[in-house]
């Protein structure tokens, strides 16, 4: 009889022990692939502000004080990105040029300075906010 609740003990220990090893394995596996996705969105926002700049649509958007350039490098960035870019001069902190596809609740932010040597020398700071579309608010 002794060696009857000697099994099932050892056999719900068991159970136990695989429960929590699968609920370990499943949390684990949710973060990876979060950090993942965090991580690509990162490298989408920051290769698009580095393409916008070497194409010289940062400083066509400023010259034209219009988001327009933006609209049009925009159609590049994949279809569940929203975004927000905007372009700030040197001493504002209102952007003087805006572009966004959707609203996001929680985002990664990329900025990047540029520089117009024309007509006179300014900086500017541009920035991206992106998250995807099944995040955003």
């Amino acid at each position: 009889m002794r060696g009857i609740f000697f099994s099932i003990d050892a056999i719900l220990a068991l159970l136990l022990a695989l429960s929590i090893s699968a609920l370990i394995m499943n949390t684990s596996s949710r973060l990876q692939a979060t950090t993942i996705a965090d991580s690509q969105l990162q490298k989408i926002a920051d290769d698009s502000l580095v393409s916008m700049d070497k194409s010289g649509v940062l400083g066509s958007s400023v010259v034209a004080n219009s988001a327009i350039p933006l609209k049009e490098f925009a159609r590049i960035i994949p279809g569940n990105v929203c975004y927000r870019i905007a372009i700030y001069p040197q001493s504002l902190s209102t952007p003087m040029i805006a572009q966004e596809n959707c609203a996001c609740r929680t985002y990664s932010i990329s900025r990047r300075s540029f520089v117009l040597p024309e007509p006179g020398t300014a900086i500017y700071l541009a920035e991206m906010r992106a998250c995807y579309k099944g995040t955003s608010g």
